[in-house]
């Protein structure tokens, strides 16, 4: 190889970002080829020592006298490069007789035979520096996606921590106020005229209400930190154990409630009911109907069930579709709760690595949907 000369046009510079190449090339003839031809293309470095793979490059060209040379120091030189491809590009004779060797092709990354062509050789050089290129945004999309986790495991950790205090910890003082405030009218029943009554019941009233929020906020904090194990669940027995729950409700609505088959699959048993439970209660409470007709049923997809909830119900505006899943949302204040049942809802789909949605025309009722994995 070191006789020979390489005859290689010089290409025109382009606007790519430059790249370091190593040039461990014996003859010095044939070194200067290249430094001619590469360095108009890319920022090209000679070993000025026995320590040149300790310099940072994107790319090392060498030819068989250096890969003798340099064949101990290559692998940790790799292996500094982690998870980061470094590709190492061999000029060699076709019947040199260290091509026949498996260790060598756990060294080099590919070969080009001499004589060498010059669109070959730039062929070679891109297709070994863009595949260096996609492993090196790999691996920084991979420790961004790494660190992204972790802060927003702790950020998460901070809201349901935050969320528990609110709703566990103010309980009680809230508890104590609204025990007074009933005791006071105990006990100055006579002595209060109408209006102090009036005052202290909406005073009570009030502070069992934020009990309740506090209550269903709790419930939306523990919902991934007190989840149950995924097990292999049956929903036509989960809907039935919600519809057992829900038997009052229905029955004071005369709701009519009809199901086709569902799945089976993999799920948190007690998570998923509270899906049902919300789906179905809110299609009772909101009906402006004589009464309510549900009807839920389940449609196979590519990985995943899809599952539906219709109602008969007023419907929902277009305009008021995308804040549905928001916490302490309210499609209408004049009825109880507090609007984080499907906010609760959304995250346990979440948890189960599905998507929730809702479908809906006004006059027209609507349908929520839930997507679960196979």
């Amino acid at each position: 190889m070191e006789n020979e000369a390489i005859d290689i046009p010089i290409l025109s510079p382009d606007s790519r970002t430059i790249k370091r190449i190593l040039l461990l090339v014996a003859s010095k003839e044939n070194e200067q080829l290249l430094l001619d031809f590469l360095s108009q293309q890319y920022e090209i470095f000679t070993a000025d020592s026995d320590n040149a793979l300790e310099k940072e490059f994107d790319l090392c060209l060498l030819d068989t006298i250096n890969l003798d040379l340099y064949w101990d120091q290559i692998p940790p030189r790799k292996a500094r490069e982690e998870k980061t491809f470094l590709p190492f590009l061999l000029i060699s004779s076709r019947n040199d007789v260290k091509l026949s060797t498996r260790q060598m092709w756990k060294i080099i990354s590919e070969i080009i035979f001499t004589p060498v062509e010059k669109m070959e050789l730039y062929t070679r050089i891109e297709v070994l520096l863009q595949l260096r290129n996609v492993t090196k945004d790999l691996a920084t999309s991979k420790k961004d996606i790494i660190k992204e986790n972790q802060e927003l495991k702790l950020s998460n950790a901070d809201l349901d921590s935050f969320a528990y205090i609110v709703s566990h910890d103010l309980r009680e003082p809230l508890l104590t106020m609204i025990s007074f405030m009933q005791l006071i009218k105990r006990r100055n029943q006579d002595q209060l005229d109408e209006k102090g009554i009036e005052y202290i019941d909406r005073a009570v009233n009030t502070g069992k209400n934020m009990q309740n929020m506090m209550i269903d906020v709790l419930a939306y904090s523990r919902v991934s930190t007190q989840g149950q194990v995924f097990e292999r669940c049956d929903l036509n027995e989960v809907l039935e154990e919600t519809l057992e729950m829900l038997r009052d409700n229905v029955q004071r609505s005369n709701a009519q409630i009809a199901s086709d088959n569902l799945p089976a699959l993999l799920a948190d048993r007690v998570q998923i009911r509270q899906v049902f439970q919300n789906l179905i209660s809110n299609a009772i409470k909101f009906c402006d109907k004589d009464f309510p007709v549900i009807h839920i049923s389940a449609a196979e997809t590519a990985g995943a069930y899809c599952v539906s909830v219709r109602d008969n119900g007023p419907g929902i505006q277009p305009e008021n579709l995308p804040k549905l899943f928001k916490m302490f949302y309210r499609e209408d204040r004049k009825l109880p709760g507090f609007g984080v049942g499907l906010a609760i809802c959304q995250r346990i789909i979440a948890r189960h690595g599905g998507k929730i949605w809702v479908e809906s025309q006004p006059g027209l009722g609507s349908t929520f949907f839930f997507s679960l994995p196979q």
